[in-house]
């Protein structure tokens, strides 16, 4: 009987042991697999990058450009306002004038992100 008890208690063991070489391997599975999704991500973040480096002139260039402009639209719209204004009319009844509004909208965010080009 004690063989038989020994026995058991052997194969119990090894099954064990089995079970948790087999955790192991699943665990250097799972490993493998986030290695490789993070070296091709460093690998498309290289070459993103890559190419941001290439626009960053242009952007910085565009945006500074679309600020200095909207600057001089701003002072000469608030020109024409008050003169509109002396003669009656509603400046913003004229699409011009609208549409340079819907425009100057985006100084902001164009602003951030011009400075934020500068910094890479």
């Amino acid at each position: 009987m004690e063989k038989n008890v020994l026995s058991k208690l052997y194969k119990g063991e090894v099954q064990v042991e089995l079970a948790e070489v087999k955790v192991d391997l699943a665990n250097i599975n799972d490993f493998k697999k986030l290695y490789d999704q993070a070296q091709k991500y460093y690998v498309d973040f290289n070459k993103a990058y890559g190419e941001l480096d290439k626009i960053k002139g242009s952007v910085v260039e565009n945006g500074t450009n679309f600020l200095s402009a909207s600057d001089e639209l701003n002072l000469l719209g608030a020109t024409f306002k008050k003169q509109f204004a002396e003669l009656g009319l509603n400046y913003l009844d004229y699409p011009e004038f609208k549409n340079a509004g819907s425009l100057l909208k985006f100084y902001d965010v164009i602003r951030k992100m011009t400075d934020t080009a500068k910094q890479i």
